[in-house]
């Protein structure tokens, strides 16, 4: 279910780690396995409406004391809300709504190169913002993440 649209004036030429970098309000707290940022999907549209959305509660699964979703089933949801994930507005997102990620986690999602997995994550944990940039295996994601994208050719992209 969607549940926040956002208006988001992106600058394409500014590079997402840069754009991270300097806003100053993130530290990379938690980045694993390589350099995800080169993966990232890229867009050329300078506005964009950035959808948020909850997956479905019946796709989580219980493991543990948590409920987690397989980052198959996120990029199935991505596809039946008719989203592509774009990185770059939701790091200009996050940047001007600050408040947004310690509220609502929230992250996006997308594979590259074989199938590969990879995610950008905003969060507040442990007192601390955080921004996850991952590149790895298979996994899951816990009930309180939400995710971003922007409808499927309302953008134009230039690939990976």
């Amino acid at each position: 279910m969607i549940y926040m649209t956002s208006e988001v004036r992106v600058n394409r030429a500014c590079a997402m780690r840069e754009a991270l970098n300097a806003s100053g309000l993130f530290q990379y707290k938690y980045i694993k396995k390589g350099d995800t940022f080169p993966s990232m999907p890229v867009h050329t549209s300078e506005v964009v409406m950035l959808h948020y959305f909850k997956p479905d509660p019946t796709c989580y699964r219980r493991c543990y004391s948590s409920l987690v979703i397989s980052w198959e089933e996120v990029m199935r949801q991505y596809e039946l809300h008719e989203l592509v994930p774009d990185p770059q507005a939701q790091i200009v997102d996050n940047i001007k709504n600050q408040r947004f990620a310690k509220d609502n986690p929230n992250a996006c999602s997308w594979t590259y190169e074989g199938g590969n997995f990879c995610d950008l994550g905003f969060e507040h944990w442990l007192g601390e913002d955080r921004v996850i940039v991952d590149n790895c295996k298979p996994s899951y994601w816990d009930s309180r993440w939400c995710f971003g994208g922007v409808r499927v050719g309302s953008v134009e992209s230039l690939g990976t």
